[in-house]
């Protein structure tokens, strides 16, 4: 009876593991510098961050719970928590893991990270951070050396920035270039849309290659100054002879990390109380105050929840391999009535014809996102208001919110509004209703030509489509006690259009020589930009009549490249490169820019008086 009775009390303890928050630190052994970004993970689950700019992160678990941290670069340790409350962990380097990675794409070509003379990496699908991920760059935090990635704020669907060792720009625009299955992107904003890389599927990726100095950028020319990220999306291959149906879903829950420390009702009250009785302060402002005592933050702050649900289908039917993933993604803001709502579809074919002289890689993807976005005003709001006052206060004017009126004004619950006050946070969520819809669809097609009797020389065209429409309102509700200093901003609608045109076509040679490699590319490239849209404000059209503000503009880029890759017994790392932009943006006299880079490298290691 004993033993029965210790069995079931062991069996409690297991079952209701005690929850715990597990703070701690992350650093290299090597030399103790805080690491930026690097993984913790729950181990067997999706439950995990990455630290912060001090090296530090914090982690929800239950005892017993295995922590997984890795770092690119670093090997990765295991701890197991038992009840410690702050964890020091010191990773130690991984010099054989930085030499084993292979390169993806380097941009109209593909090498080997051994025989690449510029700074490039290189992270797999398996290399990817877990969980639920609602945009390629966040599969990046942690990953990639010099390579810092930044969410902007807490949002759903927040934009992020994404700096390759530390670029800038004297433009303003430090946003490296991004290239997505062979299309470079157009590196400006979308209306309605925070970040326009959240329409891409982070389950459809495959790989993501970073090329950071100049020797590995130049081949990009002149939008490559702040580093290239080239995305490679999956696709299927003649080996999926058997259809392969995967499934997965994530569910997660956000919760505000932590509160701002700030007065309550009661310690508001005696603050002004001593105010008067010792300082001086008028004692009309007791007047003012309430008897409640309201947590502003709590009002406006709420646990989100997230869902996503990806589904994809790979197979070959008549020799044409085929890949469709279909993915729903919900992502909940912590700020009440804050979330994203994406569909996407990807679809692609790898055909090989003419007796495999030909290689046809065709994708297309769709996808469609609805946007809510919540009155960020409410945050500093929820700092500043009385927490004295109550969240309704039964006036009739601003339906009920209570809000600060003229001191003037006979009717305090009524009267006009106080232009220099702060307004109530709950309202500031209520009273405006700002949305947006972008369906985006990106269309690709690749042909890669081996030429009759000429051995090694191969051809290749690369065509890309980027069609973005988006559309969206901005209303704040006319009850809204800043609508009266605000007019112009009670009805602000916007519709945008842009698309993205892409041709490529360029000639590849490789040919062994003896102990001498030869790798030469050539070609040319056209890309076209369109930009059309309306914006409209009511408040406008009341003053001047004007109520619709179209605007519409395009340019061009043509661009002449070239890359010669040359080795020397495997040992000795020769790269020349050289790009002509043309851009329509510029004057006839001033349109052509040349970009060239030369890079050299020596394969130390593999010298036979090394090791």
């Amino acid at each position: 009876m004993i033993l029965f009775a210790f069995l079931i009390m062991q069996a409690g303890s297991v079952l209701f593991a005690q929850e715990l928050e597990v703070r701690g630190k992350v650093t290299s052994a090597d030399d103790g510098t805080e690491l930026i970004g690097a993984s913790v993970l729950e181990k067997g689950t999706t439950n995990g961050t990455a630290t912060d700019t001090n090296g530090e992160f914090r982690l929800k678990v239950k005892t017993g719970a295995v922590l997984v941290i890795s770092n690119v670069g670093f090997t990765t340790m295991e701890v197991t928590v038992v009840d410690q409350k702050y964890l020091n962990i010191a990773l130690k380097l991984d010099l054989k893991q930085m030499k084993d990675v292979l390169v993806v794409g380097i941009g109209y070509g593909e090498v080997k990270k051994a025989d690449a003379t510029g700074s490039v990496t290189a992270i797999s699908a398996k290399d990817f951070n877990q969980g639920t991920i609602t945009s390629p760059q966040e599969l990046l935090i942690g990953k990639a050396p010099g390579v810092v990635v930044n969410t902007l704020g807490g949002s759903a669907g927040a934009g992020t920035k994404i700096r390759v060792r530390g670029g800038s720009s004297i433009q303003g625009n430090n946003d490296p270039l991004i290239v997505i299955d062979n299309i470079p992107l157009e590196s400006s904003g979308i209306s309605g849309m925070a970040n326009p890389l959240s329409t891409i599927n982070p389950n459809d990726i495959e790989s993501i290659t970073i090329l950071k100095d100049a020797s590995a950028t130049a081949i990009f020319g002149s939008r490559a100054s702040n580093g290239v990220i080239i995305i490679k999306t999956k696709k299927a291959s003649l080996t999926d002879v058997k259809m392969r149906l995967s499934y997965n879903s994530n569910v997660s829950m956000a919760t505000p990390a932590k509160l701002l420390s700030v007065f309550n009702g009661d310690e508001f009250r005696a603050l002004i109380q001593d105010r008067v009785k010792n300082f001086g302060l008028t004692s009309a402002a007791l007047s003012r105050l309430g008897g409640g005592n309201t947590d502003w933050q709590k009002e406006i702050y709420n646990d989100a929840l997230s869902t996503e649900h990806n589904l994809s289908i790979s197979n070959t039917i008549y020799n044409i391999p085929y890949r469709i993933s279909l993915d729903y993604l919900y992502q909940g803001g912590i700020l009440k009535y804050n979330s994203m709502d994406r569909k996407n579809i990807n679809v692609s074919m790898t055909p090989e014809l003419l007796d495999g002289d030909l290689a046809v890689d065709l994708s297309a993807s769709i996808s469609s996102i609805n946007n809510n976005f919540s009155n960020n005003d409410a945050i500093g709001s929820a700092l500043e208001f009385d927490p004295t006052q109550p969240i309704r206060n039964g006036n009739t004017r601003y339906g009920g919110y209570t809000a600060w009126t003229e001191l003037s004004s006979n009717d305090r619950l009524n009267g006009l509004p106080n232009n220099i006050a702060t307004h109530n946070p709950v309202a500031r969520l209520e009273y405006r209703n700002n949305t947006s819809e972008a369906n985006r669809t990106i269309l690709g097609g690749k042909f890669d030509y081996k030429i009759p009797y000429v051995t090694d020389l191969k051809a290749t065209l690369n065509l890309g489509y980027d069609y973005y429409n988006t559309k969206g309102k901005d209303v704040t509700n006319t009850l809204a006690s800043w609508s009266y200093r605000e007019p112009e901003r009670q009805i602000v609608g916007y519709q945008q259009r842009k698309t993205n045109s892409l041709l490529d076509f360029y000639l590849n040679y490789k040919k062994d020589i003896g102990v001498n490699k030869f790798d030469l590319t050539g070609g040319y490239s056209y890309q076209h930009f369109y930009n059309e849209g309306v914006n409209t404000n009511a408040a406008v059209a009341t003053m001047s009549g004007a109520r619709y503000t179209p605007y519409k503009n395009e340019y061009f880029l043509v661009s002449f490249f070239g890359r010669l890759n040359y080795s020397l017994l495997d040992r000795y790392l020769l790269t020349a490169t050289v790009r002509n932009d043309g851009s329509s943006r510029f004057s006839k006299d001033k349109r052509w820019g040349l970009f060239p880079a030369v890079a050299a490298a020596w394969k130390l290691t593999e010298e036979p008086f090394i090791g």
